[in-house]
């Protein structure tokens, strides 16, 4: 059975500029479907800040004046916000994904070439599934970093900073008093950050094990039967 190789122990740094820029290679014969997509993403976190505006002013107007005839313009407004919502953000979707399915063909190829050309002394100290794990399971993650991660990051610290400026121009003092409640909502998300990130890695590495294992005990099933250790296996 093959041993844990040793590069599945580094921790590596939280963020590292170096394998950005390197993915970044892989980015750029697309950064025109991408920006079209962060526009598009951009441009429905705005919009999904009408709704609760449009329900204020029902609340404020038509429902407090007992005047429910006027509720049918705000909710026309209020239904055409979500189509326009559910449009911009079904474009994303399909834009950044695609984007990304090509960007991570693009990677895969590149990787696998790159493992053609190693020596046979590579594949004696590195086992087949974790190459494999490699190839598949940590390129997938990069699809998600690209196409969930920094991008939804982007969008969500948009959306809250339009929520803070609309809750200061409504009331500056009822904003501050939910703004002071930030810091330990950050300090609590640095804790869970940190969690997540050894458990994730922890992760990693058991898959490539897993991966390794199957590898080697199907690719040697013959030596596993002539010692008689399917059972065990």
């Amino acid at each position: 059975m093959s041993h844990q190789s040793a590069d599945d122990e580094i921790k590596g740094k939280i963020y590292d500029g170096r394998l950005v820029r390197r993915l970044l290679v892989f980015v750029r014969p697309y950064w025109r479907r991408l920006t079209l997509a962060v526009i598009l993403l951009l441009v429905a976190s705005l919009a999904e800040l009408v709704p609760p505006l449009l329900l204020q002013q029902a609340i404020d107007g038509p429902i407090l004046q007992g005047e429910l005839g006027g509720l049918w313009r705000i909710f026309a407004l209020y239904m055409g916000v979500l189509l326009a919502i559910f449009g911009l953000r079904y474009a994303h979707t399909y834009i950044i994904n695609s984007a990304g399915q090509q960007v991570m063909q693009d990677i895969r190829i590149v990787i696998f070439r790159h493992i053609q050309r190693m020596s046979l002394s590579f594949f004696d100290r590195n086992p087949v599934g974790r190459l494999l794990t490699r190839i598949t399971n940590d390129v997938d993650a990069l699809n998600e970093f690209l196409t969930q991660g920094f991008i939804m990051i982007l969008a969500d610290t948009v959306t809250l900073i339009g929520i803070i400026g609309i809750m200061l121009v409504l009331n500056w003092r009822l904003a501050l008093i939910s703004i002071a409640t930030l810091p330990v909502l950050t300090l609590i998300v640095m804790i869970y950050q940190g969690m997540m990130r050894t458990t994730y890695r922890m992760v990693r590495q058991r898959l490539a094990r897993i991966n390794a294992y199957l590898n080697e005990h199907i690719g040697g099933v013959l030596v596993t039967q002539l010692f008689n250790r399917e059972q065990r296996s």
